[in-house]
């Protein structure tokens, strides 16, 4: 936009210095004592002036309003973290547990232009120990992530529309019958495309997303999770142990 402006300016200053030193008079197919009588005054380069803004000004406009157009109507896009994590229960016994606890996100459109082809990419799933001491890149290579309605790729409305993607899910432990079993861990999901290792549960997990939509620089947001890997039944236990710090940018 600042090169286009640059460009707009220059064109108008060139255009300008040309149309003033060009006698109005060439302009008139029938020279009359008018135009003649105020060659040179004030009301002559007033009329160059504004007729060679004129010009150029159409010529701008022709030229360049598709562009224009997309820089005035555009989309801007901006995310909203839930302030806490979900909790959907079944009933066990008398009483109620958790089978799963998950967090959304919200992707808003707040510009004037619907968001087109929105899609959302894991960037990024880094481990790190308790002590903060190591990383570890958990995630080999960059993912499309499904939109909360299951679409890999989606429009949002102009002027507050919005849509929500999760961004992990955290499934019950499957209950062992026999005591010769191992006990198999909670199901550790990174926004529905990335399994967590249950070697990774204790510590923190560092996540990265892009977004990316028609006429929108790309731009990331991220969050960190910390967790003692120790399933509770309830969110209120549960929230107590897993901690989120939410980033953008």
């Amino acid at each position: 936009m600042k090169k286009l402006c640059v460009i707009a300016i220059v064109a108008c200053l060139i255009g300008l210095l040309i149309g003033l030193c060009l006698p109005i008079d060439i302009f008139n197919t029938e020279k009359t004592v008018v135009f003649n009588s105020t060659q040179g005054t004030f009301w002559d380069w007033t009329l160059r002036v504004l007729g060679t803004l004129g010009t150029l000004l159409a010529v701008f406009v022709a030229l360049f309003k598709e562009l224009l157009l997309k820089k005035i109507y555009r989309p801007s896009l901006s995310v909203l973290f839930d302030s806490t994590f979900n909790e959907d229960t079944i009933r066990e016994g008398n009483t109620y547990v958790a089978s799963k606890y998950y967090k959304l996100a919200k992707i808003i459109n707040n510009g004037n232009r619907e968001a087109e082809d929105c899609k959302l990419y894991l960037e990024s799933v880094k481990f790190q120990d308790v002590s903060r001491q190591w990383d570890n890149e958990l995630l080999p290579e960059p993912k499309l992530i499904r939109w909360r309605d299951g679409d890999d790729k989606i429009n949002i409305p102009q002027k507050g529309g919005s849509k929500h993607v999760c961004l992990f899910e955290l499934q019950r432990p499957v209950q062992v019958v026999h005591t010769d079993q191992k006990p198999i861990g909670p199901n550790y999901t990174i926004a529905n495309v990335h399994n967590i290792l249950d070697q990774y549960c204790n510590g923190f997990i560092c996540v990265q997303i892009r977004v990316e939509a028609k006429d929108v620089d790309p731009f990331f947001f991220s969050f960190k999770m910390q967790w003692d890997g120790i399933w509770k039944d309830r969110k209120e236990e549960m929230k107590n142990d897993f901690h989120i710090i939410n980033t953008v940018g």
